[in-house]
């Protein structure tokens, strides 16, 4: 995909802010491969991720490319997606990352495009950010049948607020629920280490 939006912007008549938005989103995204699975094979989340293993020049063609899309008139999701991940990227460290920069880009995001994968990664941002009315509200909004086979990540994502309010029993049955709703096995190993912590 990286190779195609290459070739693609070496044409002028194809280059547009939309094209340089999607290079840029790609580049972030392949940039942290290395670091999302560990060496025995376990899921890594953001805030444990190992940043040495982000690969720099990759990140470094988003930020370019990013550059390179605000000088387009034109509008979509990549502009908004990959600027979330660029706020990711460019923190130093977990506890850098800016999570009202993030909160905003996923409410403009929104505003674009309706969806619910969006309600749900925003409510994820809003823990970070301690705000659990705001999470409660946002899960709330949400049909969970929209979100097909990851809807075990709306189950998973109350279950964090459960956890973070206090309300461990609570917590407990949504990882039961998130467990019910996953069949792939390193998100079945994810949540069940979170279950057992709970335990």
């Amino acid at each position: 995909a990286i190779r195609l939006c290459q070739l693609l912007l070496k044409k002028e008549q194809f280059r547009s802010g939309s094209l340089y938005a999607l290079f840029a989103l790609l580049c972030f995204h392949m940039s942290r491969l290395e670091s999302k699975v560990s060496s025995d094979n376990q899921i890594v989340n953001l805030q444990f991720q190992d940043r040495t293993k982000w690969y720099f020049p990759l990140i470094k063609m988003g930020n370019s490319a990013m550059l390179k899309a605000t000088e387009y008139e034109d509008t979509f999701v990549y502009h908004y997606e990959a600027a979330i991940a660029s706020e990711h990227l460019n923190a130093k460290t977990f506890k850098d990352t800016n999570w009202k920069n993030i909160s905003y880009w996923y409410e403009q995001l929104y505003m674009f495009k309706p969806n619910m994968f969006t309600l749900l990664n925003h409510a994820t941002v809003c823990l970070q950010l301690s705000d659990f009315e705001k999470t409660h509200q946002l899960l709330k909004r949400i049909d969970v049948a929209e979100l097909g086979q990851r809807a075990y990540l709306y189950y998973g994502c109350y279950a964090e607020y459960y956890m973070k309010i206090g309300e461990k029993s609570l917590a407990i049955s949504f990882l039961d629920k998130a467990l019910a709703e996953t069949t792939n096995t390193l998100e079945r190993d994810f949540l069940m280490g979170k279950r057992e912590k709970l335990l």
